[in-house]
């Protein structure tokens, strides 16, 4: 129950800051410059999520099992610091690819960003450690550094009457900077096990790679949803559709901080004992969040108009019909987190490879007709990848089976 809270309370924070940024931003720039800096944000978010290979994942699952904090070699060192600077270039090669037919003020604004891809792998790292060590407290404070600046970075420009692109992506920068200084301050706490092999780069890339599919999903990592509406809908549509998704990430990020939760527990817990724990966490899991779901979708005409004005009206149906999307993906998270704690992270992979023809139909068919028709189309491909990853998931328990009076465990 403590550790639940301590996951809790971070992630009200996090989507608090979410939407407290997102509300300033979209009043003091408007739908059109809030499309730009949707965009620079989705970029490096991107580029580092996808391009660590599902790294942090293979990280705390090793560390669970561990139950201490591994060495890593110094091939495990050398690959991760070509890796971030691999990835640096490529999101400034990403950059100056999208925004090329922009103004120039557009793209000197954005530049700043180019940083914050390697920011964000450092700290994805030092968080899967922690919470492969169970240290939930300096995981949340890990996490939600970035998130916390970024929303009082937002407020001081608005205070300040200094807002613009460019304000806003260089405290978009500095956010995740003072992010990178505060995963350093809590990487000075680990001590490796004195005893045991140093982690490996093959076993994490096995690991990693196995439920690589799985880590970059089209509408959770890659926002293929936003990339369809600016390309095809402009960068006000986007404005529209990126307000809208500041409501559907709170049943995200529960559903996520659950997994986070779960995965090292899954992972600590023997075999024959997993069963019942997995079933127990993903019904009360679906509960809850279903419940916030239909609490913000009947809310959402109201705040839309309340937090962000008129203006942003049309992004009250978009916002409706993602709230089921944010359900849906929130438990697909969940069952992806609970196959990997339990040693099957392929099961991620073929869940989100089933949806992706689903979703390529559903986007096609959408790209021109509005932001709530893309909305409708990810709800559509969402459906069919926590229907695959559900079956999956019973699929591997079905054949477990334990004494009532060894079911419980004190993580229960």
């Amino acid at each position: 129950m403590e550790s639940a809270l301590q996951t809790l309370v971070p992630t009200l924070l996090i989507q608090g800051s979410i939407v407290f940024s997102g509300i300033l931003s979209a009043r003091l720039l408007g739908p059109e410059a809030r499309g730009y800096l949707a965009l620079a944000i989705l970029i490096p978010t991107v580029t580092a999520l996808v391009g660590t290979f599902g790294l942090p994942s293979a990280v705390a699952y090793y560390t669970a099992r561990a139950g201490s904090y591994v060495r890593p070699s110094r091939s495990v060192v050398a690959f991760l610091i070509a890796l971030t600077v691999l990835l640096t270039i490529v999101n400034a090669g990403l950059i100056l690819l999208l925004f090329s037919s922009d103004p120039p003020w557009v793209l000197a604004a954005v530049a700043p960003t180019v940083v914050v891809t390697p920011f964000i792998v450092f700290q994805v790292m030092v968080t899967a450690i922690h919470q492969g060590l169970g240290q939930f407290t300096l995981m949340n404070v890990t996490r939600v550094t970035p998130f916390v600046c970024w929303g009082g970075g937002i407020l001081l420009l608005g205070a300040t009457r200094s807002a613009s692109l460019s304000s806003a992506c260089l405290i978009l920068t500095l956010a995740y900077a003072v992010g990178v200084a505060v995963a350093l301050a809590t990487a000075s706490r680990l001590r490796a096990a004195r005893d045991g092999p140093p982690l490996r780069v093959r076993a994490l890339v096995r690991f990693g790679g196995q439920g690589f599919v799985g880590t970059i999903s089209p509408l959770e990592n890659l926002r293929l949803d936003q990339l369809v509406v600016w390309t095809f809908q402009g960068p006000a549509a986007l404005g529209y559709y990126s307000t809208a998704q500041a409501f559907y990430t709170l049943p995200r990020l529960v559903g996520q901080s659950i997994g986070m939760l779960a995965l090292p527990r899954t992972a600590a817990l023997p075999k024959i004992r997993r069963a019942h724990f997995i079933r127990q966490v993903f019904a009360v899991a679906a509960a809850a969040i279903g419940l916030l779901a239909v609490v913000l979708a009947l809310a959402v005409p109201w705040l839309v108009v309340f937090l962000f004005g008129e203006e942003y009206a049309p992004s009250i149906p978009v916002a409706q019909v993602l709230m089921v999307t944010g359900f849906m993906l929130a438990m697909r998270r969940l069952a992806a987190d609970l196959l990997r704690g339990d040693g099957r992270p392929s099961g991620d992979s073929l869940a989100e490879i089933a949806s992706w023809p689903v979703l390529a139909i559903a986007l096609t068919l959408a790209a021109t007709r509005g932001p709530l028709a893309v909305a409708i189309a990810t709800a559509v491909a969402s459906f069919v990848a926590l229907l695959v990853a559900g079956w999956l998931l019973s699929r591997g328990l079905r054949n477990r089976s334990v004494p009532q009076a060894a079911t419980r465990s004190p993580d229960a």
